[in-house]
């Protein structure tokens, strides 16, 4: 678990200060993305599950976007929120953050509809990335260990004979 924090804590780090030093990256950092991270580091879900989350982001992303693009108003905002809800509940997506990242574009205010939903593919595409690698990483030290203690009560046996 201190692996996958280190590894979220140094992801979000990036991303925030891609998307302040970057021109046309800003929206790469959102809120969101920390609960993403966390959801992602606590549950251990599999890699199918990770991008099925993170699709159903994007998805909700683009309900959003379309959502304020036809009208920026509270009907719009109210829409969006119950598809989205309605979307989590039908795939089964047990993600709540997912409902948070439609909102994006009530309150960035993209000046592109599509800057949103790119914005959030990309950065759920990279928390993926670096959780994927650090799990294998995980993987590959647990194993380290278990050799290490296997050996280690070889070596007992040998000299215990």
């Amino acid at each position: 678990m201190v692996l996958r924090s280190i590894g979220l804590g140094l992801f979000i780090i990036f991303v925030y200060w891609l998307s302040s030093h970057a021109p046309g990256m800003h929206m790469l950092f959102f809120p969101t993305l920390g609960a993403f991270g966390f959801l992602f580091i606590t549950r251990s879900p599999g890699m199918p599950e990770l991008v099925g989350i993170a699709g159903g982001a994007v998805l909700s992303s683009v309900v959003g976007t379309l959502a304020y693009t036809v009208n920026n108003g509270m009907a719009s905002l109210f829409v969006s929120t119950l598809f989205t809800i309605w979307l989590v509940r039908r795939l089964k997506l047990n993600a709540p953050p997912i409902v948070a990242v439609s909102l994006i574009p009530f309150f960035a205010h993209p000046e592109l509809p599509w800057v949103a939903p790119l914005s959030v593919a990309l950065s759920l595409a990279g928390l993926v990335a670096v959780l994927g690698f650090v799990y294998v990483v995980e993987r590959v030290m647990a194993r380290m260990e278990a050799a290490k203690l296997q050996l280690g009560q070889g070596v007992r046996m040998d000299v215990d004979q």
